[in-house]
């Protein structure tokens, strides 16, 4: 849908609108977004690693609204990227992919829950007192 591509092309909020179309337009789903990761083949100054992080604040706050979209915040660690600083390696598609499916299993978890009982004592009696109203 997005990523640094769109960044470096000053098309950011486009990504926030398209995301948020898809979002809305989805009703039916529940939807897994990752935030943008850090840029290691700029410097952490940058403008880029600026811009993405404002995405990230963006994308963020707009999600917390929706109850359908789990966020998944992509580990920063640099041994998790490749040489070159932009691609995630190995170790840092496993980390994401262990992530992704501990959400998926939570959604087929079904939630147990026990309802809460009430107990009547066996001598209690119970009186209910009517009162009349006068309309007229």
């Amino acid at each position: 849908m997005g990523g640094t591509n769109d960044v470096h092309t000053n098309n950011s909020n486009n990504g926030l609108r398209y995301i948020s179309q898809f979002v809305n337009k989805n009703t039916h789903t529940n939807i897994i977004m990752l935030t943008i990761p850090h840029s290691y083949d700029h410097s952490d100054t940058s403008n880029i690693n600026n811009e993405f992080k404002k995405l990230n604040k963006k994308f963020c706050k707009y999600m917390m609204l929706n109850t359908r979209v789990t966020r998944i915040d992509v580990d920063q660690n640099r041994v998790c990227f490749t040489k070159q600083g932009l691609h995630l390696n190995d170790l840092g598609k496993e980390v994401l992919w262990k992530q992704i499916a501990t959400i998926i299993d939570k959604l087929f978890q079904t939630e147990r829950v026990l309802p809460t009982c009430i107990y009547w004592e066996t001598n209690q009696t119970v009186r209910i007192a009517l009162q009349s109203t006068n309309t007229l």
